[in-house]
């Protein structure tokens, strides 16, 4: 299957899985379970990454699987997913969460899809695709990006603040507005799509940009990474 419609089915399961997660929140059904001080999941995460692995062996059969919950084996070519990115933003009824799914083949993100249900759009693309927004062409090469310069920073409880702290004050001196957006697909999407000049984010893992990497590269975005395996020390995603 080529990449073109490998893109246009896994679409179609984020958009569905989406819908089921936006009508979840919607009802509170969810109910928090920790994961660490400051890494949370939600019932309805597994609920989420259950059905996506079951919706891709249906349309993919016997294509391996890796999702933030419940692992996998992330070797040669495989999915990955996050099934809801932004958790914390999730469970507080902020927009500003998605599920992402990426497809790695031979350790490369080639296709991504980046669904965002509260704020009614799904950014997606990759490799020889282009890339859609609500299933419409974006002509990335001629968006420009307008003044004020504005840089999205992420957090984490393994970043060290320290480091951070000085990114941050990097980026100030050179006359960036920084903001947050607790999500680092929605992030790498705002990016994209020219409402932030740039993401930078350390010690995440890879389900979290997988889909923004395979994305940004169609868009010729600048991305770093630095990671062994599933672990990124260092991300970045910047139009200059």
């Amino acid at each position: 299957m080529n990449n073109a419609a490998r893109l246009k089915s896994i679409t179609a399961i984020a958009n569905t899985l989406g819908d089921i997660a936006l009508q979840r929140q919607n009802q509170r059904h969810e109910m928090l379970i920790f994961k660490s001080e400051r890494d949370f999941a939600s019932n309805v995460d597994l609920e989420i990454e259950s059905l996506a692995r079951e919706m891709i062996e249906d349309t993919f059969p016997g294509e391996k699987v890796v999702g933030e919950e419940n692992g996998g084996d992330a070797s040669g070519s495989y999915w990955i997913i996050d099934p809801i990115d932004g958790t914390t933003n999730y469970l507080r009824e902020h927009p500003y969460w998605a599920v992402s799914i990426a497809w790695i083949e031979d350790d490369v993100a080639n296709i991504g899809v980046i669904a965002m249900p509260g704020l009614k759009e799904t950014l997606s693309g990759g490799k020889h695709c282009g890339v859609f927004l609500n299933n419409q062409l974006v002509a990335t090469e001629k968006i420009i990006v307008q003044p004020p310069k504005l840089m999205a920073i992420g957090r984490n409880g393994v970043w060290p603040a320290d480091n951070r702290f000085t990114l941050e004050n990097n980026l100030e001196s050179d006359g960036y507005m920084l903001m947050t957006t607790g999500c680092c697909a929605v992030a790498c999407a705002f990016t994209i799509l020219g409402r932030l000049d740039g993401y930078h984010e350390n010690h995440i893992s890879l389900w979290d940009c997988a889909a923004g990497i395979a994305i940004g590269e169609q868009a010729q975005l600048k991305i770093q990474l630095q990671r062994q395996q599933l672990e990124c020390t260092e991300f970045s995603i910047t139009r200059s």
